[in-house]
């Protein structure tokens, strides 16, 4: 007779399985086009993939055209850059990159989208970024970050001027519930399976924290600053 082979798993093992299905569910929820789970899969950090939002040095092919015409309708803009340089030197540049192709629109925030760990510190790479949007005259400077990626690469928060938190509950295109975070949030990016008239494909939606007074949180990222008027 055969004997049945038995798979011992020990609770080490099963521990370490959490956490990766834990590192999957955040790469899957807080994904973005260009550079979709390059940390998860084990992929060239430096690749960018070519898609149909960003050309391959990373500006979106519309982001012009989607401010012009905002902006001729007195609709406020905000800008974000993917964070995805390896070292605090080329975080500089992509800031300076940043910065060159955004200023002449005005924003009222510029943004940093922190998803991806591309060098062993990242805190500092982040840091390195941010000051130097600071030192280009920026104001109101923003991160995009999950509560899981900040905890694990131990992301400082306290020199940006507000946060952006992904965090979709149940994911049904529909606002559950507000993040569960100590950090003092502005922006709440709710759902990656949105829906709104005139787009085929589901969209993030987001919203203004409901933990604060709306207004003035509204009035705080979407005003101009007077010194970049």
């Amino acid at each position: 007779t055969m004997e049945k082979e038995e798979n011992i798993v020990t609770l080490s093992e099963l521990i370490n399985r959490e956490k990766e299905m834990q590192k999957e569910i955040f790469l899957h929820f807080t994904r973005k086009g260009n550079q979709e789970d390059i940390e998860k899969k084990g992929l060239d950090p430096k690749a960018k993939k070519e898609n149909a939002a960003t050309h391959l040095n990373g500006l979106d092919k519309s982001y012009e055209r989607h401010i012009k015409e905002f902006q001729k309708r007195n609709i406020p803009v905000a800008v974000y850059a993917y964070v995805a340089a390896n070292s605090k030197k080329e975080m500089e540049k992509e800031a300076e990159s940043f910065y060159k192709a955004s200023a002449k629109y005005h924003p009222t925030y510029y943004w940093l989208d922190v998803e991806e760990k591309t060098m062993s510190d990242m805190n500092a790479g982040v840091e390195a970024f941010r000051a130097k949007l600071e030192s280009l005259g920026v104001k109101n400077i923003g991160i995009y970050i999950g509560t899981y990626f900040m905890e694990e690469h131990s992301i400082s928060t306290d020199k940006f001027t507000a946060i952006w938190i992904p965090t979709y509950g149940n994911d049904d295109g529909y606002y559950n519930a507000a993040p569960n975070t100590e950090q003092d949030y502005d922006l709440h990016q709710y759902t990656s399976q949105g829906q709104l008239t005139g787009f085929s494909h589901y969209l993030d939606l987001n919203q203004l924290s409901t933990l604060k007074d709306q207004t003035a949180t509204y009035q705080k990222l979407f005003t101009v600053p007077k010194e970049s008027q």
